[in-house]
């Protein structure tokens, strides 16, 4: 089972981001008998709160057989700024619970994450360009992933816990090691 603790605070100001994070939690609990929520005021039970070292409200904590991830307001809510708008406009609030607690019970029931990983060498699409792969990286880290870089000319097999490997329109051609290294993995049934 998966016991999921919410750490707010009833501060009114919070009010509306307090109902939409227990709301949507609630609908989590009422999808699953396997999921159990205690919603908490961290000044009504400051004790409980140190004892899971919460150091802020909005704190949403998953646990799964003694494994914890941990999700925060700040990434339950997002801001946004419309930069067509022209001069001076207030943020726009985006909720992301669905994506971030999605995120947070894989992992959790995981208690790993697994990866996706990126070839390098040959002229492929750069993870460390924002504009070509934001949208994948922000995805899939939502999702439980952590994404990294593989260049298949310092390694002599890709590790079991990788999900997927993804080879992004390489501009030169593999060496016939680095294709066997992919075969191997292909073979034992990862994913290309």
């Amino acid at each position: 089972d998966v016991n999921v603790t919410f750490f707010y605070r009833s501060d009114p100001r919070q009010k509306d981001e307090r109902d939409k994070t227990e709301a949507l939690l609630r609908l989590y609990g009422d999808r699953s008998k396997k999921f159990h929520l205690r919603a908490v005021d961290i000044d009504g039970a400051p004790l409980l709160a140190q004892s899971f070292k919460i150091t802020e409200a909005g704190t949403v904590v998953f646990q799964y057989h003694g494994g914890r991830r941990d999700a925060y307001q700040r990434e339950i809510f997002t801001e946004s700024y419309d930069p067509q708008g022209g001069g001076m406009r207030a943020p726009t609030q985006e909720f992301k619970g669905e994506e971030v607690f999605t995120a947070r019970l894989i992992e959790v029931t995981r208690n790993r994450k697994m990866k996706l990983l990126f070839t390098t060498g040959h002229g492929e699409k750069s993870l460390e360009n924002p504009a070509e792969y934001q949208f994948l990286k922000t995805r899939a880290e939502n999702e439980g992933y952590t994404i990294s870089n593989l260049n298949l000319l310092r390694t002599a097999k890709i590790p079991p816990d990788v999900a997927v490997v993804i080879v992004a329109g390489p501009k030169g051609t593999m060496l016939p090691n680095e294709i066997s290294i992919l075969d191997e993995y292909i073979e034992r049934g990862g994913r290309l």
